[in-house]
């Protein structure tokens, strides 16, 4: 039933995803692209010298 109910999810966005890339213009897409993936690279928070340490030496 679970498994059921994310393909119907998943089948559904995909239906939504070509849809809006029909209805935009790919320079119009984009720019959209852009600012998102610009926005999420700069909320991501650079580890510290001392956390990056830790962290490779827990590897």
């Amino acid at each position: 039933m679970v498994a059921s109910r994310l393909i119907l999810d998943r089948n559904g966005f995909i239906d939504y995803w070509v849809d809006y890339m029909k209805a935009h213009t790919d320079a119009e897409w984009s720019r959209q692209q852009n600012v998102l993936i610009n926005s999420v690279l700069k909320t991501v928070r650079q580890p510290s010298a001392k956390e990056y340490m830790e962290m490779k030496s827990k590897k």
